[in-house]
């Protein structure tokens, strides 16, 4: 593990990867996290209880390439790497911190590896169980039980109320169809955010953990890339149970199709980029995080889509 002084530390470096992770250094990580923005004071509980629940977390994600427990560890760190060095705390409070810590280590709980639009085209048993956002819905219902499962046990009803609401909130914010709904949210807030304003501060949480959630390109490109390698392969194995399905996937979920440093640049320029603006109006101090690094990782797809293309088109002039 990189960015810490050790494997029973999380830092706040960029360069930290949770793959490399054993299970048991995993769950040290995940209480770190937990302890520093102070859960344990949150929830007026014991370090022993806080350390219960981080050791449930990796065995409530399933094992598929992506969206597994170390993706969860991923999003996590980069969500206390902005609560720390954007000072998220002093805007919206360590409640919200906590609740946005717990939503991000919950929130693809159990996550088959697929997409909504395939579970709700195959009627899977969770697109059955929930209208809208199947996926994040069932990321919130094992989040509940597990949060509720001896962590809060000393929280008033109104307090567990507003925690659970939050996580809720969070959770279901990750599903990209509400997007352009918490686009225009913060759009709308931009440098007049108030801390006194409660849909301010959900609205900041929210982008938040949204932009955490897709972070990845934030980080050196070693990293980024065998996440990005990861996250293909799981988008190739539902495209290929799609095509035995007899039905045709989309180009990206297609491993004799995609492009993928296009598929990059269309990502980081139309759907990264402005929810990093967006967020970095609000908090001023994640554009210096992050723009840098995602200008790069922007270029270098640009770079080898060109070296894609030039070689290609040799090769064409070649077999005239």
């Amino acid at each position: 593990m990189s960015g810490g002084d050790d494997n029973s530390t999380v830092g706040l470096s960029m360069d930290f990867d949770s793959l490399d992770l054993t299970r048991e250094e995993a769950c040290v990580v995940i209480f770190s996290m937990l302890q520093r923005v102070g859960a344990v004071e949150e929830f007026r509980t014991t370090e022993e209880a806080v350390r219960r629940f981080a050791d449930r977390v990796p065995d409530s994600y399933n094992h598929v390439p992506f969206h597994c427990f170390q993706h969860a560890i991923m999003v996590s760190q980069m969500t206390l790497v902005i609560i720390s060095n954007c000072h998220l705390e002093q805007l919206v409070g360590r409640q919200k911190c906590v609740s946005l810590m717990i939503a991000a280590l919950c929130h693809d709980m159990q996550h088959p590896g697929l997409s909504n639009d395939f579970l709700i085209r195959t009627g899977h048993e969770y697109a059955q169980r929930y209208d809208t956002s199947p996926l994040e819905h069932h990321h919130l219902s094992v989040a509940n039980s597990l949060v509720m499962d001896g962590l809060t046990a000393n929280l008033s009803a109104p307090e567990l109320d507003t925690l659970l609401e939050d996580i809720r909130g969070f959770i279901l914010a990750t599903d990209l169809a509400s997007h352009g709904a918490h686009m225009k949210a913060g759009d709308d807030i931009g440098a007049d955010f108030s801390s006194s304003n409660p849909d301010h501060v959900q609205t900041l949480c929210k982008l938040t953990l949204k932009c955490a959630d897709v972070s990845n390109e934030c980080r050196p490109p070693p990293i980024a890339d065998r996440w990005l390698h990861l996250l293909n392969d799981e988008f190739w194995a539902q495209g290929d149970q799609e095509k035995s399905a007899g039905v045709t996937p989309k180009p990206m979920m297609d491993r004799d199709q995609a492009d993928i440093n296009k598929q990059q640049i269309g990502f980081i320029s139309f759907l990264l980029m402005p929810m990093f603006a967006c967020l970095a109006k609000i908090l001023p101090g994640f554009d210096e995080l992050t723009s840098g690094a995602v200008q790069s990782s922007l270029q270098g797809y640009k770079d080898k889509a060109a070296a894609a293309a030039a070689t290609s088109a040799a090769a064409d002039q070649q077999a005239e």
